[in-house]
């Protein structure tokens, strides 16, 4: 009979334990869930904003490479203008790529921060 107990009781404590290891799994799934949803959001918000900063960044780029070129000594601008020409025909294609990688690491720097 005690043996008996002994085992009913352990199943008991068992079920328990299973309840609450399924209980903290799904406590678990679900903040997973949330912080993916949080962090969609936050690259929706960063993809909509995208243009409008990489417009910008690509009028301050070509105000900068201008300035530069026109503080050069001829002979060295004269050489590195054409490596330049490339960069210049996409200019919103070279910001946004800057913009974007700025943004991810950005975002991989708060999720990182959360996590400690």
């Amino acid at each position: 009979a005690k043996a008996e107990e002994a085992k009913q009781q352990a199943q008991a404590k068992a079920e328990e334990a299973k309840q609450q290891a399924q209980a903290k799994a799904e406590e678990a799934k679900q903040q997973a869930q949330a912080k993916a949803e949080e962090a969609k959001h936050q690259v929706h918000d960063g993809a909509e904003a995208l243009p409008a900063e990489a417009s910008g960044v690509a009028r301050q780029a070509d105000r900068l490479t201008d300035q530069v070129l026109v503080e050069l000594p001829s002979p060295v601008a004269e050489r590195i203008e054409p490596l330049m020409a490339p960069a210049r025909q996409w200019p919103l294609l070279n910001a946004a790529i800057a913009v974007g990688v700025l943004l991810v690491m950005l975002f991989l720097r708060r999720l990182l921060r959360r996590n400690r």
